[in-house]
């Protein structure tokens, strides 16, 4: 009798052992391998979407810098001042015209020949019922010739206060010349005294001379 030979055990598949390992491993790299490609993939999006919101951050930025720009004021034009420290006196221009709104009797024509004499355009001296101690200018308003002029009176007889717009109450006392753009309403304190003694601040009597050209206080206005 021949020995029989001995049967070979049955198993899940007729692969060998390392066989089945291989084809694990395998498997196993190609899913590591679409993870990684996934990752990468994921990656990629991700380094992508700054891209595309610089030129959005751009444009903001440049939009702000635009309304900065545009939004600066502009000084340069717009309509000129007229403010009396803009203006350069002048004394001429206008014509000038002195009441007297002093309790004295005379000074208007005395204070208008002064002027004259200093090389202003002067029209008749005049007197008002309104009684003033302090000596006030006024000026048309709008004429900006005769707010200079204007500025030129206070400067040379040293008044005080700036000259004014001149109200309508004017118009009717001391009512001034047609055409006369400066009025000035001759005051107490500077009334009978030469320009010299009104900015010297000293007293003087409707007597008194002009320092050029010998005009004195005469009866009347």
């Amino acid at each position: 009798m021949s020995a029989e030979q001995p049967s070979k055990p049955a198993g899940r598949s007729g692969l060998p052992m390392g066989s089945t390992v291989a084809i694990g491993v395998a498997v196993v790299a190609v899913i590591l391998g679409l993870l990684v490609l996934k990752k990468l993939s994921d990656d990629d999006g991700t380094t992508t979407k700054p891209q595309d919101t610089v030129p959005a951050l751009n444009t903001t930025l440049s939009t702000t810098v635009d309304l900065g720009t545009g939004g600066t004021a502009d000084t340069s034009g717009g309509t000129p001042s007229t403010d009396a420290g803009t203006l350069t006196p002048s004394i001429k221009g206008s014509p000038v015209q002195v009441a007297n709104a002093s309790p004295t009797s005379g000074v208007a024509k005395l204070a208008s020949n002064l002027l004259k004499d200093k090389g202003y355009t002067t029209s008749t001296p005049i007197s008002s019922s309104t009684k003033l101690t302090t000596t006030v200018v006024y000026y048309v308003s709008g004429n900006t010739a005769a707010q200079k002029v204007a500025l030129a009176v206070k400067r040379d007889m040293c008044i005080k206060g700036d000259p004014k717009e001149q109200p309508a109450t004017l118009a009717l006392d001391p009512k001034p010349d047609a055409g006369t753009g400066v009025i000035v309403m001759l005051g107490s304190d500077k009334a009978g005294k030469t320009l010299q003694k009104m900015c010297a601040g000293a007293s003087s009597t409707t007597s008194d001379t002009t320092a050029g050209g010998g005009s004195t206080a005469t009866a009347g206005t």
